[in-house]
């Protein structure tokens, strides 16, 4: 009986290991916006959608940023839900001038052919590695200001242009099916294990 604990205690672990190699991260964006005169009042706004890293589909942005495209994001105004398909989000690094930051355009939001453009900056950096090969960083960021821009005809000046505040950037991984299933498997085995060493001992 100890030989198959000590078995399955190692599969276990070594599946979750093998499960952490590739991650699935979370990445939600919050904050206040105003957008005269499409929206007069102050807003709030919402973003969140998911990518499995290793990033696939990276396209550098020289040594500085970024892109992914197409990626499924959810998005809020003001209560009002929508999904972006069309989009692209991108992260930058000018560390020089120290400006970082994420910069996400969805096109077709509201109209064909129209883009939402937001850009919110962050007081570090959001990514290590170079930007052909890129890895998130995992963190909570508040407090954040940025800009939020609206083309109505997808392109030249903003229709509607203002800013965000009190913004929020987090970025968390999605634990993994089987990794939630091996890890209860896990605690299990070790529950019933102890079980047995108790009730050997008389309760004590």
């Amino acid at each position: 009986m100890k030989t198959m604990t000590r078995h399955l205690a190692a599969l276990c672990l070594a599946a979750c290991s093998w499960a952490s190699q590739a991650e699935t991260l979370r990445v939600d964006l919050t904050a206040d916006f105003q957008l005269p005169p499409m929206s007069p009042a102050p807003g709030t706004l919402s973003l969140a959608f998911s990518v499995d890293e290793p990033l696939s589909g990276v396209a550098p942005q020289g040594n500085f940023a970024f892109t992914l495209s197409d990626v499924i994001i959810a998005a809020a105004f003001n209560g009002s839900v929508t999904t972006s398909t069309v989009n692209t989000v991108g992260w930058f690094d000018y560390g020089g001038s120290s400006y970082w930051g994420i910069d996400i355009r969805m096109a077709d939001l509201l109209v064909p052919g129209d883009l939402m453009q937001l850009i919110l900056g962050t007081p570090m950096s959001l990514y290590s590695g170079t930007t052909a090969a890129p890895t998130l960083e995992r963190l909570s960021l508040t407090d954040l200001f940025g800009s939020i821009c609206y083309y109505g005809t997808g392109s030249g000046a903003c229709t509607a242009q203002g800013s965000m505040s009190s913004g929020t950037y987090a970025v968390s991984v999605v634990p993994e099916p089987q990794t939630v299933w091996l890890l209860s498997l896990g605690l299990l085995v070790l529950a019933g294990r102890t079980w047995r060493l108790r009730q050997g001992d008389g309760g004590a």
